[in-house]
Order: structure tokens, then sequence, then C-alpha cells
């Protein structure tokens, strides 16, 4: 049985666990709300952008330019993206269990993969994949820039056929306590898909456009920045769904450490009044032996 001494010394070092927790969750909490307002920001943008999408594409053949072109699938590129730091609660986990359904699904594919996030790339490692690029370190609050290598990436490689499909895994941002990982195609473009994605969040009375100087030129300068604009988003979600979940989790520690030095605390006075209660019990016998 422990001494009182080492009931001190675990209800000190919990409550230093405690703070530390207690720190993170608040750091965690700052970031989820400035994620969270940048997220939902960009989705009024993301949907004009697929909108807008929705628009060229019905008026353009998919022969017109390479981004439309639908073609029998044989080489994917998947955008993963996870943490680069544990302690996030089951954040990392879901998006494990998304890519190996993914690879599953798709085992009759070649699939090369770029790794946002090194708790992804150690992932891929494990499951023995092609990683054609990593980005670890990457920022909480991710610029355009940050943002263009990856999309050149898929872009280029899906322009020179050398993947038939791009596609992102992340973690879609629904609440705080909620987040749920899916995996989204981002090339070729589709009609079809993008009026999926708007039928339920903006008006179906599209405008229309008209293509100055010519069709070919708009859609070489649209389309990519349509397909960049669709991975930010991507990568906002997933952010504010890592940073909610970070938030969660520490809350959760904060709370088991708590509960864990009220135990350990009734433990230490309960052990103290065993043990004045036998000194007591000593000095009376003692006192009574000399009389």
């Amino acid at each position: 049985m422990a001494s009182t001494q080492e009931i001190r010394r675990r209800i000190k070092s919990v409550k230093n666990t405690r703070q530390i927790t207690k720190a993170m969750e608040m750091v965690a909490a700052s970031k989820m709300r400035r994620a969270q307002d940048s997220t939902i920001k960009s989705r009024a943008y993301a949907h004009e952008a697929l909108k807008l999408l929705k628009n060229l594409a019905g008026k353009a053949d998919e022969t017109i330019h390479p981004l439309l072109s639908s073609r029998e699938i044989k080489s994917i590129l998947a955008i993963v993206v996870s943490s680069d730091k544990g302690m996030c609660g089951g954040y990392n986990s879901q998006i494990l269990k998304k890519t190996i359904h993914f690879i599953g699904e798709n085992k009759d594919k070649k699939i090369n993969w770029v790794a946002i996030g090194k708790r992804s790339e150690h992932i891929l490692k494990k499951l023995d994949q092609s990683i054609v690029a990593s980005f670890s370190n990457f920022p909480t609050y991710p610029q355009n820039s940050d943002i263009s290598p990856i999309s050149k990436i898929g872009i280029d490689g899906f322009q020179t056929d050398k993947y038939d499909q791009v596609v992102i895994i992340f973690t879609k941002f629904i609440s705080t306590l909620k987040q749920e990982p899916v995996a989204k195609i981002l090339l070729p473009m589709s009609l079809i898909r993008a009026t999926e994605l708007l039928e339920e969040t903006v008006d179906k009375n599209g405008a229309n456009y008209e293509y100055e100087p010519d069709q070919n030129i708009v859609l070489n300068y649209v389309l990519p920045r349509l397909s960049e604009t669709q991975i930010f988003h991507a990568i906002l979600e997933a952010i504010a769904s890592e940073q909610s979940a970070r938030m969660m989790a520490m809350k959760n520690a904060s709370d088991n450490a708590g509960e864990l030095i009220d135990d350990l605390t009734l433990t230490y006075n309960s052990m103290r009044q065993a043990s004045i209660t036998q000194e007591l019990a000593e000095v009376s016998a003692g006192s009574a032996a000399i009389k």
C-alpha cells in the first residue's frame, strides 16, 4: 500500500498534468474559434465557386478543357489531411480508418499520395503506400501560397494524364463535438457533383455568363482556381476539426485529472485519519500501562 508521502507526490504530479492539459485546452479553444470562423467564411466563397463551376461546366463541352474530361480511372492521386501532433482524441484514427477504406475500395488502381501532416505520412508509410509529396508543420492559418504547391501537383498530374482522378481525404467540421471524415473528388470537375453540393446550400437560379475574350481563356484561368479553392476549403475544415478534437480531448483529460485528484485526496485524508487514530490509541494504551 502506498504511503502518504507517495500519495502526496502523485497528487502534485496530477495537478501539474492538469495545469498542462488546461493550458492546451485553452490554446486549442482559441485556435478552434479562429479556424471555425475561417471555415465558415470560406464556405460562402466555396459555394459561389461551385455555383460558377455549375454554370461553366453546364455550358462547356467536356473536351474543351482537360480538367472537365472524364476517363477510365486507372491511377489516382489522393491527398490526405491529418495533424502534425497527437493529443487530439480520435481525429487521426478517423482519418486512418477512412484512408484504409479508400485503399480497399481502389485496390485494383494505382494510388499515389500527398500527405499533409506528419501523422498521415506515418500512416501511409506503415501501409506501404507510394508518397509523392509530404507537407509537415502546415500552418494553422494557411494562405493561398501554402495551398498552391499542393494544387499544382494535382492539376498538373491530371492535365498530363498522369492521374485519372484527384481525391482529397479530410475531416469535415460539423460541430465542436462531431467531425466526419470524407473523401471528396476534386478532379475531374463535374456538373453533377457541383449540383449535388449546391442543391441544399445555394439558390437554384444560376446566373448567365458571357465568355470574354474567349471561352478557353476563361476556363484556363477559372477552373484551376476553383480546384485550388476546394483544396483550401477542405484544409480549413480539417484544421477546425483538429482543433475542436484537441480541445475536447484536453478538456476530458483535465476533467479526469480533477476526478483522480479528488480520489487521491480522499485516500490521503483517510490514511492520515487512520494514522492519527492509531497514534492516539497507542498513546492511550501506553498511558494506561503506566497507571
